[in-house]
């Protein structure tokens, strides 16, 4: 994949690229993958008291170095960077920016000084504004995402490598993390080579260059601090909301061990609150008709399966459908996630697994089931190694097919095909392992 990487570059089109061994290179990878599960838990009730520590050194370097390979790799099929690094630079400028879109630095002429010192940015660096998705909308990433892209324009603007750099960094710092956390849930560190080795992730993170990489280190630091020291972990909880908004669905759960001090669960659920609003202020503040959150959450619709039957089948009749489907998404994601915080057993040890309930539950049922959003869910495999949850990391790679598709003008065929393979045949397995557990429970 590193290497046929420069055959998608700009300026060629989706005939002349090897989607297929692309796809083909990502579901075999997989599958390689995937057969680690199997190998981990033979090799460990062979040897349960063995010592792992060099296994694991292997699988945290073996992880890095594949990361390393795809610096100076053309990303496929992604162009979300550059926003990214426009972003980064616009920072750099002293420029909010959550003000202007790439749109109203195009070609702006006018007495507006942010805006002419943008202007003049773009030009100097090829027009990068026009190679930026939807032009039209301001940023939709949070503050500390943005702070992330800050510091690449700090050190090298417009380079992605660079910003490959600070993801990798960010790789060492959650397989560290990693390792420490499968300790205090009795886990064995050789299971890191779960999150270590997962093609997807690898992938969409460092050639695709997606920044939900950032979440990994500030959720597991709060779920490792959360018994000692609670208010630190709202702190880290707060800080990956400000990276990605979707972890304060977290918080009910990370919190729970805490709910027979009533007064102090509902405190620590207040300062993650105030704090998640506090960071994300900036944003908050610029909500608007142009803002990128404001479309994303209302509009985008992309590779999801489940989302369009509960839109066209509780709502069809609605005028707003779309609108009714997310809001029943949201309140039904929000509802799994209060339920485990607030009435589910307050066992510390589950609370891994609760979160991947809760990560899988978003991810399925969420209107986008873009690839890069396994990450989500991907660094809690290791503590609950369930095949469903792991073949899903394999079958959205069939999700670059939708490219060769449309140009071909079969669309449909992806989306009455392929999407229902990529998450139906997953969500088989995970229900099948559900009622295993529960069997076994039984029993």
């Amino acid at each position: 994949m590193r290497f046929i990487s420069p055959e998608f570059r700009v300026g060629t089109t989706t005939d002349e690229h090897p989607v297929f061994l692309l796809v083909g290179l990502l579901i075999f990878a997989g599958f390689v993958w995937l057969a680690i599960i199997p190998i981990l838990k033979r090799y460990l009730k062979k040897t349960p008291k063995g010592n792992y520590l060099k296994l694991s050194v292997a699988g945290i370097l073996i992880g890095l170095s594949l990361r390393a390979i795809f610096f100076g790799s053309t990303p496929i099929y992604e162009d979300d960077w550059n926003r990214y690094l426009w972003d980064g630079a616009v920072i750099t400028q002293g420029v909010n920016p959550y003000t202007y879109s790439p749109e109203d630095v195009h070609n702006y002429v006018g007495d507006n000084p942010d805006l002419i010192k943008l202007s003049i940015l773009s030009a100097d660096n090829d027009g990068f504004v026009t190679r930026i998705n939807n032009p039209h909308l301001t940023t939709i990433y949070p503050p500390i995402s943005q702070g992330v892209f800050a510091i690449g324009a700090l050190i090298k603007p417009f380079d992605i490598d660079v910003l490959r750099g600070l993801y990798w960094l960010s790789e060492v710092l959650a397989l560290l993390l990693l390792v420490k956390a499968l300790a205090m849930f009795g886990r064995s560190e050789i299971w890191i080579w779960l999150y270590a080795l997962n093609p997807m992730v690898i992938f969409t993170a460092f050639n695709g260059l997606h920044m939900d990489i950032l979440l990994v280190p500030f959720i597991l630091a709060s779920v490792i601090v959360v018994k000692s020291r609670p208010f630190w972990a709202a702190i880290l909880l707060a800080s990956a909301v400000a990276v990605k908004l979707w972890p304060l669905l977290l918080g009910p759960v990370l919190f729970r061990t805490h709910r027979k001090q009533f007064f102090q669960f509902v405190g620590y659920g207040a300062v993650l609150g105030v704090l998640s609003l506090v960071l994300c202020l900036p944003m908050l503040l610029q909500i608007g008709e142009a803002s990128g959150l404001s479309a994303y959450s209302a509009q985008w619709q992309r590779s999801s399966f489940i989302f369009p039957f509960i839109e066209t089948g509780f709502f069809a009749l609605s005028e707003n459908g779309a609108l009714l489907a997310r809001l029943f998404i949201a309140a039904l994601i929000g509802g799994i996630a209060l339920w485990f915080g607030f009435f589910s057993k307050d066992r510390f040890e589950t609370l891994p697994s609760t979160f991947l309930v809760i990560t899988l539950a978003l991810y399925l049922l969420s209107p986008t089931g873009f690839p890069w959003y396994v990450i989500w869910f991907a660094f809690l495999i290791p503590f609950v190694p369930l095949y469903g949850a792991a073949l899903l990391c394999v079958t959205v790679g069939l999700y670059y097919m939708r490219f060769w598709f449309g140009e071909a003008g079969t669309y449909h065929i992806y989306l009455n095909g392929l999407v229902p393979l990529q998450f139906g045949l997953p969500i088989i397995v995970l229900m099948l392992e559900a009622l295993k557990a529960r069997q076994n429970d039984r029993l």
